[in-house]
């Protein structure tokens, strides 16, 4: 089962920075960059990846993310917030994908 998380922050987050937040998931998990930095994934040992996040977009007015999420979320953004989704994995005991 995948889980979508998106983040709507006043600036672009930098690739270092999202390089460093993943890091912090844990020390056995590996991050990599694909596709020249527009999405940055983690992965276990096995090389199984647990989650990717994608390069951030900015959107053309706060008004959006009502659209795209829920009316009334735009109130306290600003007026044009950068988007960051990111999709990851739910992993067992051993590691397994979990049905």
């Amino acid at each position: 089962m995948t889980h979508d998380v998106v983040a709507l922050l006043e600036r672009a987050p930098t690739l270092r920075g999202m390089t460093r937040a993943l890091v912090q998931a844990g020390p056995e998990l590996q991050v990599r960059a694909v596709a020249g930095g527009a999405v940055v994934q983690l992965r276990d040992g096995s090389g199984h990846m647990v989650a990717a996040v994608q390069a951030a977009q900015r959107l053309a007015l706060s008004s959006e993310a009502d659209r795209l999420l829920a009316e009334g979320i735009a109130d306290d953004l600003p007026a044009q917030p950068w988007w960051v989704e990111a999709r990851g994995t739910e992993t067992g005991p051993g590691g397994e994908d979990t049905p």
